[in-house]
């Protein structure tokens, strides 16, 4: 039976475009009802409609993309992978890197994954 050797790799933020949620407060008054309505979204956009012959407004999602630190991003995706490939946290420096042990059976694989979420890693 052979032994599952153990490594360490760490993630490394790096400075790159990230996508992040525009968030604003919109008020707008209904006529018909005589209410003030209140939506929270990035956009407010209007769809008329042709039976009652008035623009109907709703909220809608909007994004930005600006320059920042990738460190939540390696946050997220250590919480939503850790089952995945069973590893640990040895270290963890905010806004720098964390440093993970994983099995060696599983390095390929995962190395695959931080390539497709656009994740720098290197062997510890």
């Amino acid at each position: 039976m052979l032994n599952k050797v153990n490594m360490q790799i760490i993630l490394r933020s790096t400075f790159q475009k990230i996508k992040t949620n525009v968030e604003q407060d919109f008020y707008w008054y209904d006529q018909s009802n005589g209410n003030l309505l209140h939506g929270r979204g990035g956009k407010l956009s209007f769809k008329y409609d042709r039976f009652t012959k008035k623009n109907i407004p709703f909220v809608e999602d909007n994004y930005k993309y600006s320059n920042g630190n990738n460190y939540e991003n390696i946050l997220s995706w250590i919480k939503s992978n850790k089952y995945n490939y069973n590893f640990s946290i040895i270290e963890s420096v905010r806004n720098h890197y964390c440093i993970l042990d994983i099995k060696d059976g599983d390095y390929e694989d995962m190395s695959i994954n931080l390539y497709a979420n656009r994740i720098m890693h290197d062997e510890y």
